[in-house]
């Protein structure tokens, strides 16, 4: 049901923080007043965090809430510093088995976040502060996008294109076009062009059969 999908964050401690954050920019605004966003930090009730440590054990605080929550193209985001984090991991890992968009947000260099992620933003520092800090500044760079997505597609008329397999500007292209680059947020962009009803149909080019499966599922046309 494209209705339920939903950006969900995950992180522990400075990182828990951050998933906060960025959801309840998610459901609320960054800078302009729109329709919320469906986000979700799995960190914030912490009944089923201390039970599930308690009980289970804490490696699996987000796995258990994502085999319990998440849906089939759904986007994970894990936050972790170090990218080692075993409760991030197995969220992540969790999240694949249900077809969820995985992103990472972590540092530069190989660790087992980066590897495992469908997607990593990778801070090229060391420095734990630093990391935090470039997390939280991508993090409302993600907002600021999708905001100005949102704008784009409530301007339009009739009919959008979206090109999410290729890189290239982003912006209205022409007065019933635009183009949204190469971003792992397809099924968003689809789902906000339909809901605002002043479009009637949505075109996604693209050579990849992922990216076709998923524009077909959430009601897209491919030429």
């Amino acid at each position: 049901n494209k209705s339920n999908q939903k950006i969900i964050v995950v992180g522990n401690g400075g990182s828990a923080a951050d998933s906060q954050h960025l959801a309840a920019e998610l459901i609320g605004r960054f800078k302009k007043n729109r329709k919320p966003l469906k986000s979700v930090a799995l960190t914030t009730d912490t009944s089923i965090i201390t039970s599930n440590a308690n009980d289970v054990g804490y490696d699996s605080i987000f796995s258990r809430q994502i085999e319990a929550l998440a849906s089939d193209f759904d986007v994970l985001i894990g936050i972790s510093t170090s990218g080692e984090s075993k409760s991030v991991l197995n969220g992540i890992m969790e999240a694949k088995k249900i077809g969820c968009l995985t992103i990472g947000f972590s540092k530069e260099g190989p660790n087992s976040l980066n590897k495992l992620v469908d997607y990593s933003i990778r801070v090229p520092s060391d420095e734990t502060g630093v990391i935090q800090q470039s997390h939280i500044t991508f993090g409302q760079l993600l907002c600021y996008y999708l905001e100005e997505t949102l704008t784009w597609i409530i301007s339009m008329s009739k009919t959008i294109c979206i090109i999410p397999a290729r890189s290239g500007s982003k912006g209205i292209v022409d007065k019933n076009i635009i183009n949204l680059g190469g971003h792992p947020l397809i099924a968003w962009s689809i789902k906000a062009a339909l809901e605002t009803k002043l479009i009637n149909q949505v075109y996604v080019s693209t050579d990849s059969e992922n990216y076709k499966q998923i524009a077909i599922k959430y009601g897209a046309t491919v030429p």
